[in-house]
């Protein structure tokens, strides 16, 4: 079996591959679809995100409320996960960029959001799929489109990722 980290991309280089595939395109339509793993148990912050924030700030890490054969009720700290949403975060900021100056963002459709959260003791529980918790359903929705969604619109309440299709199918 593969090791995950033999098998990561860093956010860094996919965001390049798109970018360069973008660039050899000729301005066509496009769809992208980029599935990032750095925010992905095990997580895997790069430089300089790798050392940020200090370990002593977090709370002590709960005892499993669901002892007994879960491996998922292993302690373990949220600082490596906060390092890769750093990370994501700021490549995220570097692909819009790259976006804007191919001018291509003021016609793109950018969405950013998770298939799941991360529980970290919350509940005595930590990962994700193993319970119906929030910290591990409630994920972000972020969406752009200029022109056509308002800048700085929240909405209240949840949505379900399974009526992202048509979603976006309307909005194109």
């Amino acid at each position: 079996e593969a090791n995950l980290a033999e098998l990561h991309r860093a956010t860094a280089e996919i965001n390049a591959a798109l970018l360069r595939w973008l660039d050899a395109g000729g301005g066509r339509p496009f769809f992208a679809f980029l599935n990032y793993f750095d925010a992905h148990d095990t997580y895997l912050p790069q430089p300089p995100f790798d050392t940020a924030f200090a370990e002593p700030a977090y709370p002590p890490l709960a005892k499993p409320a669901h002892p007994g054969g879960h491996k998922d009720a292993t302690p373990r700290s949220q600082r490596k996960y906060d390092q890769a949403i750093a990370y994501l975060d700021h490549e995220i900021g570097r692909l819009l960029r790259g976006l804007d100056e191919r001018g291509a963002l003021d016609n793109t459709l950018v969405i950013v959001t998770s298939d799941h959260g991360e529980e970290f003791g919350e509940h005595g529980m930590y990962g994700h799929g193993h319970t119906l918790y929030l910290p591990g359903l409630a994920v972000p929705l972020i969406m752009a489109l200029p022109g056509r969604l308002p800048a700085g619109l929240r909405v209240g309440g949840f949505v379900s990722l399974r009526d992202l299709p048509a979603t976006v199918m309307d909005l194109t």
